[in-house]
């Protein structure tokens, strides 16, 4: 009897054992019945693609500000990539040229016009470096703009001389400078790259005279002062000059850079004659933001502008136009680079010329 309950006592015991380790399993695995059960913490929402399109962009039309005038390489290129960004976006977009003060007027009005995304700006060397060196009360600098891409290759610049001129050879030029202390020349706008790029040719030539500087409204203007004799020589863009110089209607005898133009590939660049860092002063087309608009907005034209840039159709443009071809599609940081490095030298010539 007493071997009996010790065994049943045992029994009993194995009995409540097994109930109590599956009571804690049953409460570790769901809650009580009379408690509601927990929400799940949701995961954080993935952070968008870079380039995505922003959920509420664009919703309404863009404005697209050009401070040069029509017909200009740089509103022509403007207006060739704002009709293939309005086809890729799909909404309108408005190319206004807004105009004076050596492009700081439009940019200044592109500026004022809010950081939504919904205005656009081109750049060029002037409005972009020169002016704000030179007047530091201009409203802007660099900070406050985003640059998003090069719209064309860098373009340089080149001295042109009628056909008729004593001046034949890039050493006639040197001749004509070093013994001339009065000659004037036309330039496309006051402190544009072409003006910069004479200057720190003329610098560098031992015994030049800086002679006088004649601005006029763009590559037109300056070309046509060449014709009717205003000035002994003019500085134009090589894809303004090169047609005119093809057709035998003037005299190309330089390019000012350290390599020849793709459509001047038989007029010498100085490079060859020991000239310093011309291709720092090259001219650039630039499209701009406010540099306080959205990065998700910013990353989104990025992607779009670059893949227009990077298509066959824009690079039959570019060739068709006189541009050349893009070597590599440059992204945000190394054209502010390039623009930063341009602030210095631009100071420099620009202090030895007296012009600051």
């Amino acid at each position: 009897m007493k071997r009996i309950t010790k065994k049943f006592f045992s029994l009993c015991l194995a009995l409540v054992l097994a109930a109590s380790l599956a009571a804690c399993s049953k409460s570790d695995s769901q809650p009580p019945a009379d408690e509601p059960a927990q929400p799940s913490v949701n995961e954080p929402a993935a952070a968008p693609e870079p380039g995505a399109k922003p959920d509420d962009y664009p919703t309404k039309n863009i404005s697209w500000i050009v401070p040069v005038a029509a017909g200009s390489p740089t509103d022509l290129a403007s207006r060739q990539l704002a009709d293939a960004l309005q086809a890729s976006i799909g909404t309108n977009i408005s190319v206004e040229n807004v105009t004076g003060g050596n492009q700081t007027i439009g940019i200044n009005d592109a500026l004022s016009r809010g950081s939504d995304g919904y205005t656009i700006f081109s750049l060029a060397n002037a409005g972009l470096i020169t002016q704000p060196l030179m007047n530091p009360d201009i409203g802007y600098g660099l900070e406050d703009i985003k640059l998003i891409a090069m719209i064309t290759p860098a373009c340089m610049a080149t001295i042109t001389v009628p056909v008729d001129s004593d001046i034949k050879t890039y050493d006639d030029f040197v001749a004509f400078v070093t013994s001339h202390n009065e000659f004037s020349y036309a330039v496309p706008n006051s402190g544009g790259y072409g003006h910069l790029s004479i200057l720190s040719l003329l610098g560098q030539i031992e015994g030049a005279s800086l002679g006088k500087a004649i601005a006029y409204d763009g590559n037109n203007g300056a070309y046509q002062a060449l014709l009717t004799g205003e000035v002994d020589f003019a500085i134009s863009d090589d894809n303004f000059i090169y047609t005119h110089y093809n057709d035998g209607e003037c005299n190309t005898i330089a390019c000012l850079a350290n390599e020849p133009s793709y459509y001047l590939q038989d007029v010498p660049a100085v490079g060859d004659y020991g000239i310093k860092n011309m291709d720092a002063l090259a001219g650039w087309k630039i499209v701009g933001v406010n540099a306080d608009t959205p990065d998700e907005i910013v990353s989104y034209l990025t992607k779009e502008i670059d893949g227009i840039l990077a298509s066959d159709a824009y690079a039959e443009y570019l060739l068709n136009s006189g541009c050349g071809s893009f070597a590599s599609i440059q992204d945000s940081e190394e054209i502010t680079a390039l623009v930063k490095d341009a602030f210095v030298l631009y100071e420099e010539i620009l202090t030895s010329a007296g012009l600051m």
